[in-house]
């Protein structure tokens, strides 16, 4: 009885193995590393992770001695670079609940959109922002460029982009 417990557990371990070699080796999301000591530490930005899931793009933004005021924005466009594309926003003032925008760079201007999926936290060490897909029209492609960016007055603290971050 024993012995046969043990096979049908090694046979149902080599259908999950299979079942992971078989499936996509790309990542949905990625990390990078920002220098420290690169802005004010209000602003600082440490670390950051994108995630680019089949219904949102987000950022989780790890800043460590986060200020009370603020913005903080996650670029998304389809080219390899920002030259267009959404740009998702946070806006933080002491008192006050942040507040999440929605906008188009088209080159020249910031256009808002409307679109109720976009969410943002602006917490004691961390800012996250989140919008939908469905938001993105055209941006919202197979592999996306994101960057985050975190704004106090006129200091600006700019995490490394992912050029094309494939969508898990």
């Amino acid at each position: 009885m024993c012995r046969a417990k043990l096979v049908a557990l090694a046979a149902l371990a080599l259908v999950v193995g299979a079942g992971i070699a078989a499936s996509p080796t790309y990542a949905d999301s990625q990390q990078r590393q920002d220098p420290r000591g690169d802005a004010p530490a209000t602003i600082d930005v440490h670390q950051v992770r994108y995630v680019h899931a089949r219904t949102h793009v987000r950022v989780l933004a790890d800043v460590p001695d986060l200020g009370r005021r603020g913005s903080a924005a996650l670029s998304i466009s389809r080219f390899s670079i920002f030259e267009a594309g959404h740009v998702l926003r946070i806006m933080k003032r002491p008192g006050q609940s942040p507040r999440v925008r929605l906008f188009y760079f088209n080159h020249f201007d910031l256009e808002p959109r409307r679109c109720r999926a976009v969410s943002g936290a602006w917490d004691e060490d961390q800012v996250r922002l989140r919008v939908a897909r469905r938001c993105l029209g055209d941006d919202a492609r197979e592999r996306v460029f994101v960057q985050f960016g975190i704004q106090r007055g006129q200091s600006v603290d700019r995490a490394p982009a992912v050029r094309r971050l494939p969508r898990g």
